[in-house]
């Protein structure tokens, strides 16, 4: 009896051992498929991660080309306000006017403005008060003279017993820049009336100089 019971200690010992083995594989097993699910979830995060910084680079990419500087200096660059005063003169039937003016406008671009410029014509009968939504576009990257070109409408506000008049019309000149905050205009200003059944005031068209000097805020 006591070798039966010898013989069967061995493999009982044996069978102990190799379901030690199993389990030792299956934890094995385990922590390969734990370590394989850790390396998908951080190359993951770190493909994300890139994502993110890629998009960031991106946008500050797009946010410095956006504020990088456009090369425009002076008084006709965008964001630009221009005070003018303008001094004239103009021709109505027999009439000789004397035109004062000012006027203010904004670059909505380099070199291009949008602005309302408001006269006062003296020395003749009837007095005249215009008002004139206009547009103007500078050539500001020519050095030293910088030419420009214009288009406006304009409403007449007369005195007396004349009827109210209005016209469209277009401008040229040069400008130059004295100062980083100043120029002075020498141009030339076509406005064509349009209605011409008052010709006792005005000739339907016609050119007449204009002298503007300007000021930026």
């Amino acid at each position: 009896m006591q070798r039966a019971m010898q013989t069967r200690g061995p493999n009982a010992s044996a069978g102990e051992v190799g379901c030690g083995c199993s389990a030792r594989r299956l934890g094995n097993r385990l922590r390969t498929l734990t370590a394989l699910a850790l390396l998908a979830v951080h190359t993951e995060a770190a493909a994300q991660t890139a994502d993110t910084d890629a998009q960031t680079a991106d946008a500050d990419a797009q946010t410095a080309d956006a504020d990088e500087p456009s090369g425009c200096t002076g008084p006709f660059c965008r964001g630009g306000i221009g005070v003018t005063v303008m001094i004239g003169s103009a021709s109505a039937g027999s009439r000789d006017y004397l035109i004062l003016g000012a006027g203010v406008s904004y670059y909505v671009i380099d070199g291009l403005s949008l602005g309302l410029d408001g006269d006062v014509w003296l020395l003749e009968d009837p007095t005249v008060y215009t008002l004139t939504p206009q547009t103007r576009y500078v050539l500001y990257f020519v050095p030293v003279i910088k030419p420009y070109l214009g288009a406006f409408y304009r409403h007449y506000f007369l005195t007396g017993d004349f009827d109210d008049l209005d016209s469209i019309g277009g401008r040229v000149g040069a400008y130059i820049v004295p100062g980083a905050g100043s120029y002075v205009g020498l141009g030339a200003v076509y406005e064509k009336m349009l209605s011409c059944e008052d010709s006792a005031f005005r000739d339907c068209d016609g050119w007449y100089p204009e002298i503007t000097i300007g000021f930026s805020l």
